[in-house]
Order: structure tokens, then C-alpha cells, then sequence
């Protein structure tokens, strides 16, 4: 019995292990109209367009867009 609750429970860990490993890598990256694409997109130093955000981010990362109006160029809006 106490082999059987050790399989399932190293299953279990194992199946969590790329659920787990995705969100310790994920970041979180602020966008403002007083920002500057220059900056490093935190909150303290936020992108000033979401282009860049869009650049910095990758899947699993969250972006906050800060209050405020957005300007932007249809050439900068993402279709699929």
C-alpha cells in the first residue's frame, strides 16, 4: 500500500512539474502613457506603447496596461 501511494503521488508531482515551471518563469511587464519604450517595463519603469510590450512579452507573461489614452498607429495594431 505504501508503494502505491508513493507512485501516485510522484505521478501527481510529475504531471505539475511544466504547469509549475511555466509560472516561475512568467513576468509581468506595465505599460503607461508616460512611459518610454526605452525603459525596462516595470511598474516603476513602464514601456510607454504596447508594441513593446508585445515585443518583451512572452506566452505565460502578463502585461498591465496603466490608466490613461493610448495613441496608436493601425500599423501598430497585431492581426491574425
Amino acid at each position: 500500500m505504501q508503494n502505491r501511494i508513493r507512485r501516485v503521488t510522484f505521478s501527481a508531482l510529475f504531471a505539475l512539474l511544466p504547469w509549475l515551471g511555466g509560472s516561475l518563469h512568467a513576468a509581468i511587464y506595465f505599460v503607461a502613457p508616460t512611459g518610454n519604450d526605452a525603459n525596462i517595463g516595470t511598474k516603476e519603469s513602464p514601456f510607454a506603447t504596447v508594441p513593446r510590450a508585445q515585443q518583451a512579452a512572452e506566452p505565460g507573461d502578463t502585461v498591465f496596461l496603466r490608466g490613461g489614452t493610448y495613441t496608436m498607429q493601425e500599423s501598430q495594431i497585431t492581426r491574425k
